[in-house]
């Protein structure tokens, strides 16, 4: 009762804080996985350092993100109206034509800024990244966009979509912390 209201009554406040601190697990759980595979891997006997510098860029971003995803869903929701079939089909294709491709791009170069690269080496980043991220966002969101639109109530929307993203979250901590030269041979 206390979450339902919190979502209801503070959804900006609420949404702003679950998308962040999601943003900031997802980097947390891909380090994780990073650290414990190189172990693996390179059969030595330590964990490399946990990168907190890393996972604080990563969570800047996505609290900077987050009033964009909240208004974003609150425009969805007025000037499309309702769940039936057809509206669920224009709201999953505004997220994805619109939404998917700015979240991709602002997400990319969010972090390379972060990270002190110049504006140049930024667009770089995001010529690099942003074709094998929107392939990738093509299969999972539209799925878990049309459960969203069709069952989940307005003020719960940007929850929704940050617990689902907390797969996501790991795949761009992945994608951007993953070396040019090594992106470039996996393509």
């Amino acid at each position: 009762m206390v979450l339902k209201n919190c979502f209801q009554r503070y959804s900006f406040i609420a949404n702003t804080v679950t998308f962040t601190t999601l943003f900031g697990l997802g980097d947390f759980v891909e380090q994780q996985r990073e650290r414990y595979y190189d172990k693996l891997t390179d059969k030595t006997s330590h964990l490399k350092p946990y990168n907190f510098r890393r996972t604080l860029n990563i969570t800047v971003v996505g609290a900077l993100m987050s009033p964009i995803v909240h208004y974003w869903y609150l425009g969805l929701d007025r000037f499309i109206v309702g769940n039936i079939h057809s509206v669920v089909v224009r709201k999953v294709l505004g997220d994805e034509i619109i939404m998917s491709p700015a979240f991709a791009s602002t997400f990319l170069g969010g972090m390379a800024k972060m990270e002190g690269k110049s504006n140049l080496n930024c667009w770089k980043e995001i010529k690099l990244k942003f074709w094998p991220m929107y392939k990738m966002d093509l299969m999972i969101w539209p799925a878990a966009q049309t459960v969203n639109f069709y069952l989940v109530p307005s003020p719960y929307r940007v929850a929704y979509i940050s617990f689902v993203a907390l797969i996501w979250n790991i795949y761009l901590s992945h994608i951007s912390y993953k070396g040019e030269r090594e992106f470039c041979k996996n393509m």
